[in-house]
């Protein structure tokens, strides 16, 4: 067979499997400081492309946060030990708020519902909530999701660190896409972080001592 044969055998078979990529946008976790009514700028922490196919649980896999990767014990005695464990693995529970629906992660035997609260909260404002439905993160595609391309939504990890997230594109796969289904979802963007510095001889990365 000749090149351009193969190729556009490929192409062909390409086109079949043809899908849409969303671009999944999250940002930095909220926060308010203390005593004071000022609130930190929401800015943006990471940008991810996905494929319409995968599901609700790719999406929650791929956001890199530090509270998730907090060392839960006190390990001011033993500094240079290797943590065994992280707060992700103790309280795996999250959930994210789309279109009236909570999704809620439950592939851990660890995970509570702690989207509970707020779903009784909204049962008893009518007047103010819309009516709320909970269902697992682990069983919805992106692709049978109902979403506003802009909208803010909300994913919620580690009792009270909340993010927003957007759906800022969707759109159809082309030919300069990757098409290798293993390399989603792609990194399209993350912002720098910050080391803390030592407030003692402000020159080293902050540590136990």
């Amino acid at each position: 067979m000749r090149t351009s044969d193969r190729a556009e055998a490929q192409t062909e078979r390409l086109l079949e499997d043809v899908d849409v990529v969303v671009t999944v946008q999250v940002f930095r976790p909220f926060l308010q400081f203390s005593n004071s009514h000022r609130y930190r700028p929401m800015s943006l922490d990471q940008e991810f492309r996905f494929l319409g196919k995968q599901n609700l649980v790719d999406v929650r896999d791929a956001i890199v946060c530090p509270a998730d990767c907090a060392i839960p014990p006190d390990v001011s005695e033993f500094p240079d030990r290797i943590p065994t464990t992280s707060a992700s693995e103790l309280w795996p529970s999250n959930y994210m708020y789309i279109g009236g629906v909570v999704y809620n992660d439950t592939r851990s035997d660890k995970a509570v519902d702690i989207s509970k609260e707020v779903l009784d909260w909204a049962k008893q404002r009518p007047n103010v909530m819309a009516p709320l439905r909970s269902a697992d993160m682990q069983d919805h595609r992106l692709l049978d999701l109902k979403v506003r391309v802009g909208l803010p939504y909300l994913y919620v990890h580690q009792g009270n660190c909340e993010h927003m997230i957007v759906f800022s594109c969707i759109r159809l796969l082309h030919p300069e896409d990757t098409w290798d289904v293993s390399r989603y979802p792609i990194v399209s963007d993350i912002s720098r972080s910050r080391r803390k510095i030592c407030i003692v001889c402000h020159t080293y990365t902050a540590r136990y001592a």
